[in-house]
Parts: structure tokens; sequence; C-alpha cells
């Protein structure tokens, strides 16, 4: 900018100042805004390693989905067991949450992915490339959402090619050992109606499920942001007993994981805790409460088609399969749009910016329609596409 640009921007700013300077809403939006950059920016830190880049990333992220999809059904046969215990319904509750938690940190741990984690890391990721409100080329933006939506489009293959599937070799496998399937014929058609699209409360809970999606992102971020507020990692680093027990090169390691994984260890346990409980807990409640998630809900149309053996109406089969993709589409909306709204907010993205956004992805669809779905042989170079 030039030095009449700067001056009027600097004699605007010191204008409105002083007009706002005794009014409270807007100190409080800008001491929020600031809260939710610095959340913003931790998590899109970690969230570009969700977006692939040329092929080679493409097909290791959808072997790193199918990973996660095996994760999931075995943890899916785990709820559907203890879901027949006829335990009271407050230890059902914290059973299904430490179920759902663990299977989360394990698929973090063992570099799995699961598709609907990665929409509250990859829209921070989207709105930091906006950079500042005074230096934004917006035409940038073309590349790294194709990016993100190709990502998340092979996550989601990668977990539904193995989550239904395994699940249903796990089930018939139990049956073979125990000489009773998982699911009852009972609990199997129930299965399948909770995941019809028109017969049960899905959109509903699938927003819910996304929900609480967005709301783990916040959680993440939130940790790492006190994390390095209270400058915990480097406390970890001189802690005495640690030093003279592991040396300095241990206690350094030991600090670097934490300052890496803890945060997203501890989104990964409130998610598990909010998705696996809530069903339990709105069942307590006497309310509608329940989440539907597209992994989950995969894995447990396996089970349920093992456990009937196919015994089912097609038309049944085709309006769970519909449901099933309707739940992920609905996972991803939810959780990618409040996480990119909170990021846009963050960065005071206008509405007009926003329209231009739009304008530059509809012509990018129309142009190169197959690199939303498959990567190009030769990745455009990131100069290029900015």
């Amino acid at each position: 900018a030039t030095l009449a640009e700067s001056l009027g921007q600097f004699v605007v700013t010191l204008v409105g100042a002083e007009k706002t300077r005794n009014d409270v809403l807007p100190h409080i939006r800008e001491h929020l805004d600031l809260l939710a950059l610095e959340i913003v920016e931790h998590s899109a830190r970690k969230g570009s390693k969700y977006i692939t880049r040329g092929r080679s990333d493409w097909y290791r992220f959808f072997v790193a989905s199918l990973g996660g999809g095996v994760i999931v059904a075995l943890f899916s046969l785990f709820k559907t067991i203890m879901a027949q215990w006829g335990l009271p319904l407050g230890i059902e509750a914290i059973l299904f949450g430490l179920n759902y938690s663990l299977c989360f940190v394990l698929i973090y741990l063992t570099g799995s992915a699961l598709a609907t984690k990665q929409p509250a890391m990859t829209a921070s990721t989207i709105a930091r490339e906006l950079g500042d409100p005074y230096s934004r080329t917006l035409e940038r933006l073309e590349e790294m959402v194709i990016r993100v939506w190709r990502s998340q489009f092979v996550s989601f293959a990668g977990n539904l090619a193995a989550a239904l599937p395994v699940a249903f070799l796990l089930s018939m496998a139990f049956s073979r050992l125990t000489g009773a399937p998982p699911a009852g014929e009972e609990k199997a058609t129930y299965l399948l109606e909770a995941l019809h699209p028109l017969q049960s409360g899905t959109v509903f809970y699938a927003a819910a499920a996304g929900f609480f999606l967005f709301t783990a992102g916040l959680v993440s971020g939130w940790i790492d942001n006190r994390s390095l507020h209270r400058r915990i990692p480097s406390r970890i680093a001189e802690q005495p007993i640690l030093r003279s027990l592991l040396g300095a090169g241990g206690s350094r390691r030991i600090a670097d994981f934490f300052d890496r994984n803890f945060g997203i260890i501890a989104g990964n346990v409130f998610l598990g805790f909010a998705l696996g409980s809530l069903g339990t807990v709105g069942e307590i409640l006497g309310l509608p409460l329940d989440i539907r998630h597209i992994a989950f809900a995969s894995a447990e149309f396996g089970t349920a088609m093992e456990s009937l053996q196919f015994d089912v109406a097609t038309t049944t089969i085709v309006a769970v399969a519909a449901g099933v993709l309707l739940i992920g589409l609905i996972n991803f909306l939810v959780s990618f749009g409040l996480s990119l709204g909170m990021a846009l907010e963050s960065r005071r993205v206008t509405w007009r910016e926003i329209r231009t956004v739009a304008s530059h992805l509809g012509s990018a669809f129309i142009r190169r329609p197959i690199d939303w779905f498959w990567p190009p042989r030769t990745p455009v170079p990131e100069k290029e596409a900015a």
C-alpha cells in the first residue's frame, strides 16, 4: 500500500475508535474475534495434513481412510454388544462414551483417517489462506478448496469401503464363535430403521453429530491455545523430576508429543463422549436426542444385514444406503459450514467477498469437474494456484 493509502486507513481506524470508545459490545466482539482467530490458527496449522495435493497423497489418504473404517467397524461391534447387556442407563452412557473416545483416539494415534474429523481443521486452513483484510487475493482459494473437497471425498470413500464389509465379516465371525449374531432380529431391524431417511430423525441426528464435530474442533484449538499461553510444553521439558528420570532429551520428547497431540486427543475424547452418550442421555431425559455418524452408520448397516442374513426388502436396502450417504453429507455440511463460518468471521470476511469466492468456485467446477474428485497427474503449483 502507498503512504497515502496507509495514512487513510490509519485515519479511518482512529476516527472509528474515537466514535466507539465508550461502546461495550464492539470491544467484546473484538476480543471474541481475537480468541476465535487464535483457535483458528492452531486448527489451521494442524489441518494442512488432512489436505491432499497429488496422486500419491490421494492414495495414501485413501489407505489411511481404510484403516479408519476398519477401526470404526470393530468399535461399532463393541457398541452393539454392550447395548444388549441391559446396564443402567448412566453406566451405559459412560461405556458408550469411552468406546467412541477410544475409537477416535486410536484412529488418530495410528495415523488412520476419519472423514468427519477433517472439516473443522480444513475449514480453518482455508480461512488462513485468505490472509489479512488488507492483502487478500480471493482467487488463490480455488485450488485450496478443490484439494479440500477432493480429500473429503476420498476419505468418505475409504471409510465406507472398509467399515461396511469389515463390520459384516466381524459379525459373521462373532456368530460363528458364539453361535448367535451380535444383534438379534429385533435389534438388527431397529438398526436399519434408525438409518432410514424417512422413518427416523436421520437428518436431525446427523446435524447433531455435525455440530459436535465442529465443537470438538473448537475444543482442540482452545486447548492448544491455552497450552501455548501457559507455556505448558516448555514447563514439561524443564520439569526437574522428568529431567532426572529421562534426561533433557527424554523430557523434551514428551513435551513435543504433548504440544503436537494433546489438543487433538482431548478433542477426540470430548467428541467420543458427546457422540457416544447423547442417545442414552436423551433416553434418560425423555428427549428425542441421538446422533448419526456416517462411519458408524455404515458399520451398523453391515452388522444388521449379516444378522438378518439379507432377509430384507430391496426397497429397504436402497433406502438405508441412501440414508447412510445422506448422513455423511449432512455431517460434512454442518461441521464444515460452522467451522468455515467461524473462521471467516475471525478474518472479518464480508458477504461481498464470500460471493466472489463462490463465483470463482462455481466456474472452477464447470471448468475442472474431475479435479474435484480425482487429482490431476501434475499437481497445480502453489505459485500458479495463487
